[in-house]
This record gives structure tokens, sequence and C-alpha cells, in this order.
């Protein structure tokens, strides 16, 4: 579960829980940023359309702006993987499991694929990959 601070006195930090969802990236103003979606897609790995799909259609307190991040957003994401309680326990190994720890961006390769975020432990995503199956956190703007 991500560690969530509920934003005090209209100062807005990293990590609160504000706008619907837990801060990831704030402007120079410290007003307006980005939120993650507290959880990843229930449903846990699905495919690029799906995860699209799941984005544009999900509300959380009332918000229902959301959209799947693009690459540079997850990129933007992983120094606060932990506070966003995104999956970080695996080690790139090729095995099945690699799929829980990356995650749908809206940065798309062709009509099926899209570039994908390692969120895993000890192995810093340098490169876009293109894989089927991943995970899926909306984010919205405020």
């Amino acid at each position: 579960a991500p560690l969530v601070f509920t934003a005090d006195e209209g100062i807005l930090e990293i990590g609160d829980y504000y706008a619907g969802g837990i801060i990831f990236s704030l402007d120079a103003s410290g007003q307006h940023g980005l939120v993650a979606a507290p959880i990843d897609a229930p449903a846990g790995v699905m495919s690029w359309i799906d995860a699209l799909n799941y984005a544009a259609a999900y509300v959380n307190d009332g918000y229902s702006d959301w959209v799947l991040p693009t690459y540079t957003q997850l990129v933007e994401m992983a120094p606060h993987a932990l506070t966003l309680g995104l999956s970080t326990l695996c080690v790139w190994d090729n095995s099945a499991l690699v799929t829980e720890c990356l995650y749908h961006s809206s940065s798309g390769i062709d009509a099926t694929y899209d570039y994908m975020y390692f969120m895993g432990y000890a192995y810093p995503n340098i490169y876009p990959v293109a894989y089927g199956p991943g995970k899926t956190r909306p984010i919205r703007a405020f």
C-alpha cells in the first residue's frame, strides 16, 4: 500500500493525497501538477488496449479525467515508486513474473504495443520496451 499523506493547509508536496490521487509532480508554483491513482488497476496485468480503456473509464473521488501516463511521465513517477506503492520488488530475469513490474504508457509503438517502463529493483529502465501485458496506473493533472 502506498504511503499517503493528505495535503495540509494548502501546502502541496510530493506524496500528498490530493485531487483524487497521490502527487508525484509539482510545477514551480507548487499548486499544479500530476497525481497518480492510489492503486494499480485491480485486474492486474492487462493488454495495452485494455489499459487505455481502463484509464479512460477510471473515476476516483469524483474525478473522471484520468489518462494513461506517457512514457516520460512514467519515468517521472519512478523516483517516487515506493511512495506511490508501485510494484518495485522485481529483478529483470526474463520470466513471466517480470510483467508485475512493467507499467503501460500512452506512448504507442503500433496498434498493439506501447512503450512500457520497468519499475524493478536495482534495474532502472533506461530504454522503453515493447511487451504485451503490464500493469496500469492512471494519472490526472490538477
